[in-house]
């Protein structure tokens, strides 16, 4: 699942697609890509909504990565230590590959 995200992204918008990543990710183990080059402006409490998508993932055996992630985005996952849970990409390609190595279902 590939999501876009433009602009400013607030806490209100960022828990809508947590809703969204949610609703369609129930019942089995996604890999789910945020793109968020185009996001002008974020802050702390926005990453909440996204922290919280991304361990429902994880518990279920999916994955999550941030595709091109701005520099507002970047400097906000730096400040909060959550890019172990959060990891970024130059691009998709490179997304899939690696999260698909750390796949839980690939480790057995």
């Amino acid at each position: 699942m590939l999501l876009v995200v433009r602009g400013h992204a607030d806490q209100a918008a960022m828990d809508v697609l947590s809703d969204v990543i949610w609703q369609h990710t129930a019942g089995y183990r996604p890999t789910v890509l945020v793109d968020l080059r185009d996001v002008e402006s974020i802050d702390r409490r926005a990453l909440d909504p996204l922290l919280h998508a991304a361990l429902r993932l994880y518990t279920s055996g999916g994955n999550i990565g941030l595709i091109a992630p701005s520099e507002p985005v970047r400097d906000v996952v730096a400040r909060t230590g959550t890019a172990p849970l959060l990891p970024a990409y130059d691009d998709a390609d490179g997304a899939l590959k690696d999260l698909a190595e750390r796949s839980p279902a690939r480790r057995r």
